[in-house]
């Protein structure tokens, strides 16, 4: 019986290792598998961080962009309403014009006498350049203001960019 002790104690020599080192490889592998968890839930969080901040730079870039649409919309608008304040302007210059021309015609061919009809168109042309240089200067002011008025909310929503960045 006592070499089946010894060879009992031997063989339970032999697997004292064995065990040691089955236990050490399974520590070792459940060490890996804790922080290969570990670093796959750190990825996972920052793959999900990433996301969410692409979603907010979208939302707010197409914010910015239905901003600037909207800024377009009302510069646009104020230009086409500029534009037509010029025409009306226009049109009212010419009216004048034409009425005025009429009313020197009809007194030209009143005239008793070809020199008073020479000093009725003679006075007709001084007033009538001296009209149209007031007209452009008021067509001028009246594109100028509509100019401005059609670029303020360019201006504005600029500022606004400004103070956002």
């Amino acid at each position: 019986m006592a070499t089946t002790r010894t060879k009992k104690t031997a063989a339970k020599a032999k697997a004292a290792p064995k065990a040691a080192a089955k236990a050490a490889d399974h520590s070792f592998f459940a060490q890996a598998r804790e922080a290969l968890e570990e670093r796959v839930g750190t990825l996972n969080d920052r793959a999900k961080e990433a996301w969410e901040t692409m979603q907010n730079r979208a939302k707010t870039a197409r914010e910015g962009a239905e901003d600037a649409i909207g800024v377009v919309r009302t510069s646009l608008e104020a230009a086409g309403a500029g534009v037509r304040d010029v025409n009306l302007k226009v049109i009212e210059f010419v009216q004048a014009d034409a009425n005025a021309y009429f009313d020197a015609m009809r007194k030209v061919a009143a005239a008793k006498s070809i020199k008073e009809a020479l000093e009725i168109q003679g006075g007709y042309v001084r007033a009538q350049f001296q009209t149209s240089v007031q007209n452009i200067r008021a067509v001028r002011d009246v594109a100028a203001e509509a100019a401005r008025e059609a670029f303020e909310p360019v201006r504005e929503g600029f500022a606004k960019l400004r103070k956002a960045a």
